[in-house]
């Protein structure tokens, strides 16, 4: 899959976690819910593997403001 080997080649995981938050805002904003929940389930992924701590905050602080706009 293109958008996940993309998604490989940001060396940040911090970086790869605010660009799935953001494609699974774009998704649900165009009534794709399916591959918004794809995108931010990868995105919890990854923001739950960043081991220092700041750093894993922000990327679930990020992805806690996604998953309020899946209401």
């Amino acid at each position: 899959m293109l958008a996940v080997e993309a998604t490989d080649a940001i060396g940040s995981t911090l970086s790869q976690v605010w660009m799935l938050s953001d494609l699974a805002s774009e998704n649900i904003q165009a009534g794709q819910v399916d591959r918004a929940a794809n995108a931010f389930n990868r995105g919890i992924a990854i923001a739950e593997s960043i081991e220092n701590a700041w750093g894993r905050a922000r990327a679930l602080a990020k992805m806690a403001a996604t998953l309020y706009e899946f209401r």
